[in-house]
């Protein structure tokens, strides 16, 4: 709600690690509609994409809202909140109660993985390609052997709006960077055309963004 939005903004600390602290609830919907028409699709032409997760990570969770989503979606998974800041873990807590794990360390996280992991809003403007490297080797680390990734990248056309209502230019790190990283990092599965291969896919969501979506089938 509104509501929710201004009391977490209203709340930050001006030295918060995290920039911004909350995702519009209709927002986070419209992304996890994307997703799972993307993963509706596959399963047309590549059995097991649309097997229900049972493990669940929001990586970077912010206060929790797409952890919210994610439990009504999937209400038997157990899900798992990350965010570096500290601040927006323990407003999480404080949402999610006892529904929820949130861990603001990452070698904190289940070591066993994960069937489908969440990374929305992560590729700020000032991260390096050995930045985003190293997250997307994280993030590719984190899935179970099956498991999915759903990575979102802005087009740097467009500018993303912000739940204040500024433009939240920030979230604009370099995405000619972003899908090359990924072709070298995943050569063998990723054409980023078109046509629907069994282990990714792209599909366009909110605000000019676009979903990569990754299925580990090694």
């Amino acid at each position: 709600s509104k509501e929710a939005v201004a009391e977490v903004l209203d709340s930050v600390p001006a030295d918060s690690a995290n920039p911004w602290h909350t995702t519009i609830c209709t927002r986070t919907k419209r992304v996890m509609d994307d997703l799972e028409n993307a993963v509706n699709l596959q399963e047309e032409v590549c059995p097991g994409w649309a097997d229900p997760p049972e493990k669940l990570l929001s990586f970077g969770c912010s206060v929790g809202l797409e952890m919210e989503e994610a439990l009504f979606r999937f209400p038997t998974a157990q899900v798992v909140g990350y965010d570096l800041d500290p601040f927006v873990v323990q407003r999480a807590q404080q949402r999610l109660r006892h529904r929820a794990q949130v861990f603001s360390e990452y070698g904190a996280l289940p070591a066993e993985g994960f069937d489908l992991v969440l990374a929305n809003n992560l590729l700020y403007k000032d991260m390096s390609p050995a930045d985003f490297v190293k997250l997307l080797e994280q993030l590719l680390k984190l899935l179970r052997r099956g498991g999915i990734l759903e990575l979102m990248v802005y087009s740097q056309q467009v500018r993303p709006l912000c739940p204040t209502g500024n433009w939240c230019e920030g979230f604009q790190f370099n995405a000619s960077i972003a899908w090359q990283s990924i072709r070298e990092l995943l050569p063998t599965v990723l054409s980023l055309q078109p046509e629907r291969v069994c282990s990714a896919v792209t599909v366009p969501s909110v605000q000019g963004s676009t979903l990569f979506v990754y299925k580990r089938i090694d």
